[in-house]
């Protein structure tokens, strides 16, 4: 048999699965993928766009398309290795890291050094901590905001007042001890949530800077400004 009767054959199958009441669904997905030979899950799993191509073909619901992935997963689980690192199929990826099937543990490092949406988050959550530094610029802002709770401001303080995402900022603002110096470079943050923060923190030598920030266009920001200024006139009286 070729690979497009191999693929082909497959489709049927999602076809019939489709085709039948969801009571009936995973009684067969079972049985069909009970009987899925090993070249054609090659073929599927580790074929650029196939799967999702043959999911959208069959018009399968994300119900039913987890329950034939989750079933051909745990039949080739030995190759749960090989489909973190080649499978294109994020939500294998996902199933495989949550649910433990990879063979060693280093595989979870493997996917939160190179891999890329859900399936890094899920392994960022699982990950060792020298994976974890390697990835504190994730493009996924989920992805960094687990690398920095999990690592903690004790190491990340300084990237998390960097980071271009104005949650980590906030973050990283409250998290600064007073008067914290990298907080001096932040009288110009543009985002409400950072900012009404570093209202707080930021060194009384500062304040009168932040007083040209648009921020202030809020009153309760502007109150807090006020009654800081104040604060600490009383305290150098």
């Amino acid at each position: 048999m070729t690979k497009e009767e191999r693929i082909n054959k497959f489709s049927n199958v999602l076809s019939a699965v489709n085709d039948v009441g969801w009571r009936d669904a995973e009684r067969l997905i079972q049985e069909n993928i009970s009987s899925l030979d090993e070249d054609t899950f090659d073929d599927v799993f580790f074929g650029k766009d196939v799967y999702p191509n043959l999911i959208a073909k069959a018009g399968l619901s994300s119900w039913i398309a987890e329950k034939v992935l989750i079933a051909a997963i745990y039949k080739y689980r030995h190759k749960s290795d090989r489909i973190l690192k080649e499978c294109v199929i994020s939500r294998a990826k996902e199933l495989i890291l949550s649910r433990g099937l990879y063979s060693n543990v280093s595989a979870v490092d493997y996917v939160a050094r190179n891999g890329h949406g859900e399936a890094q988050y899920v392994a960022a959550q699982l990950c060792s901590v020298e994976a974890l530094r390697e990835i504190t610029d994730a493009k996924l802002v989920k992805v960094r905001k687990v690398v920095f709770q999990r690592l903690g401001p004790v190491e990340c303080l300084d990237l998390m007042l960097e980071d271009k995402m104005a949650e980590i900022r906030e973050e990283g603002v409250r998290a600064a001890p007073m008067g914290y110096e990298k907080l001096n470079n932040m009288t110009k943050e543009i985002a409400r949530g950072p900012f009404a923060e570093l209202v707080r923190k930021i060194s009384s030598e500062y304040l009168p800077m932040l007083l040209a920030n648009r921020n202030l266009k809020n009153k309760w920001i502007a109150n807090a400004l006020e009654a800081r200024l104040s604060s600490e006139d009383d305290n150098n009286v």
